[in-house]
């Protein structure tokens, strides 16, 4: 196996320029200034919606989705780490690869080798899309959250730890306008219109940020106030650890500080 000592340029056909990309476990995902994606790594999930299997060594584009029609016009692209989400600039949402706990949101647990359209989701207008470890969500134009898929350790905000096969609005949330979503691998996190900040899911490691609960889980959002009142501007969710960055430009970190992933020395939490 080759192991590159330094980054070297990846090269996509005809000289696409590309503008995103996002990484499962063992695959990578690129979208391009036209609307296309490239997918390469190792296909055992699905995850590169090539319609097989196989290891692929260069960027190859996804070129049909599962009813046969052109894949492209995408605007954005989310991998968590066996399974993909899509978003057309049209608002219709995609999803393939590892569909066990229902993280592709079609209504049952099979896997797709193939983009294949959230149905459930045609009307929804949805324009922010995240894929976690095994759970999906997405803000839709009226900006409600909704989400699907694994629920273990209450991940799913929905005041329970069972599977969801199929898109659904985080309850608690509902009359709340939500600007962006982080999914961590068991834990959750949403950013309201007024700047604060909603976790939820598995507290182990104070991952949460919850003074005084560390280690609970939680299966509806909580309001996160330790941040001294601060606005939030963007949030980072890892397996073990968790960041927020202010609109004032203060980054906090909280959970795991094994190896020094916090940014300050080891006080606990490890």
């Amino acid at each position: 196996m080759l192991v590159p000592l330094k980054p070297r340029t990846v090269n996509f056909p005809n000289g696409q320029e590309i503008r995103k990309v996002t990484c499962g476990n063992s695959f990578t995902l690129a979208l391009s200034s036209s609307g296309q994606v490239y997918s390469w790594g190792l296909g055992s999930s699905g995850g590169l919606g090539l319609g097989e299997r196989n290891i692929v060594w260069e960027p190859t584009l996804i070129e049909r989705s599962k009813k046969g029609q052109d894949f492209s016009n995408i605007k954005d692209i989310s991998a968590g780490s066996n399974h993909c989400l899509a978003l057309e600039a049209s608002g219709v949402l995609y999803s393939w690869g590892n569909g066990q706990g229902g993280r592709l949101g079609h209504g049952d647990e099979t896997g797709e080798n193939v983009p294949k359209e959230i149905v459930s989701l045609r009307d929804a207008q949805i324009k922010i899309i995240e894929a976690g470890e095994a759970h999906s969500a997405c803000i839709n134009s009226d900006n409600q959250l909704l989400v699907w898929g694994v629920g273990l350790h209450g991940r799913l905000g929905n005041g329970n730890t069972s599977n969801q096969l199929k898109p659904m609005r985080v309850e608690d949330l509902s009359d709340i306008k939500i600007e962006d979503v982080v999914l961590g691998s068991t834990h959750s996190m949403c950013l309201l219109r007024n700047g604060k900040v909603m976790v939820w899911g598995a507290g182990k490691f104070g991952k949460l940020g919850l003074e005084g609960i560390a280690e609970r889980n939680f299966s509806q959002p909580k309001e996160l106030t330790t941040i001294d009142n601060n606005k939030a501007y963007q949030m980072a969710a890892g397996a073990f650890h968790t960041m927020v960055l202010t609109e004032q430009g203060e980054l906090y970190s909280w959970g795991n500080s094994k190896d020094g992933k916090l940014g300050y020395e080891n006080i606990g939490g490890s």
